[in-house]
């Protein structure tokens, strides 16, 4: 899309690439920043017995067997 926006003349390029490096910035120091909470939320998610059966995949040995 941003290439299109260039092509049709709405942007000049040097602004559809500020906004791309912008983007990419913004979404890396978000994901960067979130992470460690994120993992430590997903933890004790897999220590949970409520949640750890949505999270976890089964075992297909025991499956099959029944």
């Amino acid at each position: 899309m941003a290439f299109a926006r260039v092509y049709i003349g709405a942007d000049y390029d040097h602004d559809v690439l500020a906004g791309l490096a912008i983007g990419a910035t913004v979404s890396s120091v978000g994901f960067w920043a979130t992470r460690p909470v994120l993992l430590w939320l997903l933890a004790r998610a897999e220590q949970s017995r409520l949640v750890r059966p949505l999270l976890t995949v089964a075992d297909t040995a025991k499956l099959s067997s029944r």
